[in-house]
Protein backbone atom coordinates (compact mmCIF):
# COMPACT_ATOMS: atom_id res chain seq x y z
CA UNK A 1 0.00 0.00 0.00
CA UNK A 2 1.33 3.16 -1.21
CA UNK A 3 2.10 6.10 2.11
CA UNK A 4 -0.03 9.05 1.49
CA UNK A 5 1.79 12.72 0.91
CA UNK A 6 0.48 15.95 2.09
CA UNK A 7 0.96 18.97 -0.77
CA UNK A 8 1.71 21.10 2.37
CA UNK A 9 4.84 20.60 3.69
CA UNK A 10 5.50 20.41 7.36
CA UNK A 11 7.10 23.27 9.02
CA UNK A 12 8.83 21.14 11.45
CA UNK A 13 12.81 21.87 11.38
CA UNK A 14 13.83 19.07 10.34
CA UNK A 15 11.52 18.67 7.25
CA UNK A 16 12.41 21.81 5.31
CA UNK A 17 14.49 24.39 6.63
CA UNK A 18 13.16 27.17 4.33
CA UNK A 19 9.82 26.29 5.94
CA UNK A 20 10.99 26.25 8.94
CA UNK A 21 13.14 29.40 8.70
CA UNK A 22 9.97 31.45 6.90
CA UNK A 23 7.57 29.71 10.31
CA UNK A 24 9.80 31.28 13.10
CA UNK A 25 9.99 34.34 11.16
CA UNK A 26 6.42 34.63 11.30
CA UNK A 27 6.00 34.15 14.31
CA UNK A 28 8.83 36.63 15.44
CA UNK A 29 6.10 39.39 13.39
CA UNK A 30 3.22 38.31 14.94
CA UNK A 31 4.87 38.50 18.77
CA UNK A 32 6.37 42.43 17.25
CA UNK A 33 2.79 42.84 16.62
CA UNK A 34 1.28 42.02 19.59
CA UNK A 35 3.73 43.89 21.36
CA UNK A 36 3.59 47.25 19.70
CA UNK A 37 0.08 47.77 19.09
CA UNK A 38 -0.95 49.21 22.08
CA UNK A 39 1.25 51.93 21.93
CA UNK A 40 0.50 52.84 17.89
CA UNK A 41 -1.28 55.97 17.41
CA UNK A 42 -3.41 57.86 14.65
CA UNK A 43 -2.45 61.14 15.51
CA UNK A 44 -5.45 63.94 13.90
CA UNK A 45 -5.44 67.36 13.20
CA UNK A 46 -8.27 68.56 11.58
CA UNK A 47 -9.07 66.29 8.19
CA UNK A 48 -5.93 64.74 7.72
CA UNK A 49 -3.44 62.84 10.09
CA UNK A 50 -0.64 60.25 10.81
CA UNK A 51 0.42 57.70 12.72
CA UNK A 52 2.49 58.21 16.18
CA UNK A 53 4.10 55.71 18.90
CA UNK A 54 4.10 56.31 22.30
CA UNK A 55 7.71 56.59 24.13
CA UNK A 56 6.99 57.21 27.37
CA UNK A 57 4.24 55.73 29.61
CA UNK A 58 3.04 60.04 30.81
CA UNK A 59 1.57 60.55 27.54
CA UNK A 60 5.16 61.37 24.99
CA UNK A 61 3.79 60.14 21.58
CA UNK A 62 6.49 60.37 18.72
CA UNK A 63 5.34 61.36 15.09
CA UNK A 64 6.22 63.35 12.16
CA UNK A 65 6.91 66.83 12.31
CA UNK A 66 4.63 67.43 8.54
CA UNK A 67 1.71 66.01 10.92
CA UNK A 68 1.72 68.84 13.12
CA UNK A 69 2.66 71.28 11.09
CA UNK A 70 1.05 74.57 12.29
CA UNK A 71 -0.42 73.20 15.36
CA UNK A 72 -0.28 73.99 18.89
CA UNK A 73 -2.41 71.02 19.78
CA UNK A 74 -3.79 68.06 18.05
CA UNK A 75 -5.73 65.01 18.59
CA UNK A 76 -4.44 61.30 19.13
CA UNK A 77 -6.61 58.31 18.86
CA UNK A 78 -5.83 54.36 20.14
CA UNK A 79 -6.58 51.37 18.93
CA UNK A 80 -8.97 50.21 21.25
CA UNK A 81 -10.95 53.78 21.11
CA UNK A 82 -9.60 56.02 23.70
CA UNK A 83 -8.90 59.66 21.83
CA UNK A 84 -7.19 62.23 23.79
CA UNK A 85 -5.88 66.36 23.62
CA UNK A 86 -2.28 66.61 22.62
CA UNK A 87 0.11 69.54 22.81
CA UNK A 88 2.56 69.57 20.30
CA UNK A 89 5.90 69.98 22.47
CA UNK A 90 8.08 70.62 19.40
CA UNK A 91 9.17 69.62 15.63
CA UNK A 92 12.36 68.95 14.23
CA UNK A 93 11.26 70.09 10.08
CA UNK A 94 15.09 68.62 9.63
CA UNK A 95 14.42 65.17 10.44
CA UNK A 96 10.80 65.75 10.03
CA UNK A 97 9.94 64.61 14.04
CA UNK A 98 7.70 65.69 16.42
CA UNK A 99 6.50 65.51 19.89
CA UNK A 100 3.13 65.98 21.08
CA UNK A 101 2.16 64.82 24.54
CA UNK A 102 -1.09 63.45 25.54
CA UNK A 103 -3.26 64.61 28.01
CA UNK A 104 -5.63 63.12 30.24
CA UNK A 105 -5.26 59.49 30.63
CA UNK A 106 -6.37 57.53 33.32
CA UNK A 107 -4.46 55.04 32.86
CA UNK A 108 -0.42 54.85 32.15
CA UNK A 109 0.02 54.81 27.95
CA UNK A 110 1.54 51.16 26.75
CA UNK A 111 4.42 51.46 24.87
CA UNK A 112 7.65 49.70 23.41
CA UNK A 113 10.75 49.46 25.43
CA UNK A 114 12.45 52.50 23.87
CA UNK A 115 14.79 53.25 27.16
CA UNK A 116 16.33 57.45 27.08
CA UNK A 117 14.99 58.42 23.68
CA UNK A 118 11.86 60.35 25.34
CA UNK A 119 14.20 62.24 27.89
CA UNK A 120 16.88 63.11 25.06
CA UNK A 121 13.95 64.10 22.72
CA UNK A 122 12.40 66.40 25.47
CA UNK A 123 15.47 67.58 26.62
CA UNK A 124 16.50 68.36 23.28
CA UNK A 125 13.12 70.17 21.86
CA UNK A 126 13.16 71.66 25.37
CA UNK A 127 16.06 73.24 24.84
CA UNK A 128 15.35 74.54 20.87
CA UNK A 129 12.13 75.94 21.96
CA UNK A 130 13.31 77.75 25.11
CA UNK A 131 16.31 79.29 22.38
CA UNK A 132 13.39 80.35 19.65
CA UNK A 133 11.62 81.79 22.39
CA UNK A 134 13.86 84.57 23.69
Amino acid sequence: MAAITSPIPSALPDSDPASALLDAYSQAVIRVVERVTPAVAHVRRGPGGGSGLVIAPDGYVLTNAHVVDGATEVEVAFAEGATYRAPVVGTDAATDLALVRVLGPSRTLSRPTLRSIPVTLAAHWSTRTARSSA
